[in-house]
């Protein structure tokens, strides 16, 4: 019989040490997948915008390329800009809640052979940003407002190990890696103030420095995240491709699972896979929502947005649907999808916003509106006026005479006219509220708007 207890209190004691060596190995797996993610995503997306995979982005296509720079034959679109010249509608699915208060300009970057030259033009008091974002999706470096009140500049961005000579006249940017997205922004008030946005977008231009040295684009091209052997060739070779950021060498606690720069090729098994990006995709889904939706009214966006750290979990959530907003320091997003009695927002019905006249905004604010897909991403929505959004700078925007300006939201517009007025789709919608180029103490106290009200 004290046989039998013993050898039963055994089995107990094996079978538990196994289940916890199983459990830490599914969390290391978990781990693994949240660190890659960030990378592997931002390999995605300049993948797409440098036309090495195709791509439905509807703003920077092969036909802009080609319509910026007649001489592009094809292959990798490296070390070049592309203007969008045009606002995003109700059409435009390639990135979630788009603004429609900016024309974009977007180069990929590829630094291991040549610095890149960013010209950035004088635009006197018109808003005009650039952010540089890194494979960990970290804006790493923004000229705006802030950094040049609107001056001119020529800038050399320069990859970890370039050691190249720069000339007195040229700022320098150092990269975090060899592998960098540009992201330009221009103001545009509205569709009068269209053509002098572009003229101003005209004189952002992107060359590389030595344009006779070969770029080097991926070897490994992204297919579908459901194959785990693609997701970790193309998480290693970007890992190997900006070795010197400051995050990569984080791979080393993962190599035994298949990730990082020297781990080889390998794969998760299917089993393994579909669970673990089921389950970690849809937790990073709730954390991005309640982040940006926790209470109701406005949300406050966090403080890490656009520059991670080690939290891999948060990084992977905004990447998750779609990376690229700018630091607190240069934007803050708010996002609201109820009143601030925690009604959800309904398009049948007539709301308000009493904006007061000192919005902490040193350059522009804007509103725009949005509809949830069957996804519950939220885009553009078709209207019969067309418009998305209110800005500062909307033309016949009508302040009362102490500076405060009151929106009306909703199905129809006021007896006051349209001129101060967003129209709502038929159901459920998100208001979202940004803030450029905001007062130091908006960002120290987190500055929130006023609610949004029921008429």
């Amino acid at each position: 019989m004290r046989i039998w207890v013993g050898f039963c209190v055994f089995v107990i004691a094996v079978t538990g040490f196994a289940f916890l060596l199983l459990r830490a190995q599914i969390q290391l797996y978990q781990n693994g997948f949240l660190y890659a993610y960030g990378p592997y995503e931002f390999t995605r997306s300049i993948q797409e915008l440098s036309m090495q995979i195709d791509s439905d982005n509807q703003q920077f296509s092969a036909d802009a390329a080609k319509t910026a720079h007649p001489d592009w034959t094809g292959g990798a679109f490296l070390n070049r800009h592309s203007h969008s010249k045009v606002l995003a509608d109700q059409t435009f699915r390639s990135v979630t809640t788009p603004n429609n208060d900016t024309l974009y300009t977007s180069a990929v970057l590829e630094l291991s052979a040549t610095p890149v030259e960013l010209v950035l033009p004088a635009i006197g008091g018109r808003y005009q940003s650039v952010a540089l974002m890194d494979l960990f999706t970290d804006q790493f470096a923004h000229i705006g407002p802030r950094e040049t009140g609107g001056e001119a500049g020529v800038y050399w961005i320069i990859g970890p190990e370039d050691d190249t000579p720069v000339p007195a006249n040229v700022k320098v940017i150092r990269a975090t890696g060899n592998d960098v997205w540009l992201l330009g922004r221009t103001f545009v008030s509205g569709a009068g103030d269209l053509d002098a946005a572009r003229a101003a977008q005209s004189g952002m231009t992107v060359r590389p420095v030595f344009p006779d040295r070969p770029t080097r684009p991926f070897s490994t091209l992204v297919t579908d995240i459901t194959d785990s052997a693609n997701f970790l060739a193309v998480t290693n070779e970007a890992l190997a491709r900006n070795s010197h950021h400051p995050h990569s060498a984080r791979a080393d606690q993962y190599k035994a699972i298949g990730i990082g720069p020297d781990a080889g090729t390998g794969t998760w098994s299917d089993f393994l896979w579909a669970r673990l990006t089921a389950r970690i995709e849809a937790a990073m889904s709730e954390q991005i929502n309640q982040t940006l939706a926790a209470g109701a009214g406005w949300s406050k966006p966090s403080r890490t947005i656009g520059f991670y750290g080690e939290d891999d979990t948060f990084r992977s959530a905004v990447a998750l649907i779609g990376f690229g907003a700018l630091r607190l320091e240069d934007a803050i997003y708010y996002r609201a999808t109820r009143t601030a009695m925690g009604e959800p927002f309904d398009g049948r019905g007539n709301y308000q916003l009493q904006l007061p006249a000192d919005v902490p905004a040193r350059a522009f604010w804007s509103i725009s509106l949005y509809a949830p897909d069957e996804t519950g991403r939220f885009y553009f929505f078709e209207n019969a006026t067309g418009r998305h959004s209110l800005n500062s700078g909307s033309a016949g925007l009508q302040y009362q005479p102490d500076g405060q300006v009151t929106l009306h939201i909703g199905p129809h517009p006021p007896a006051g006219g349209v001129s101060n007025w967003l129209p709502t789709p038929e159901g459920p919608f998100a208001a979202f509220f940004r803030v450029y180029a905001p007062e130091e103490q908006a960002v120290a106290d987190l500055w929130m708007p006023p609610p949004i009200v029921r008429e």
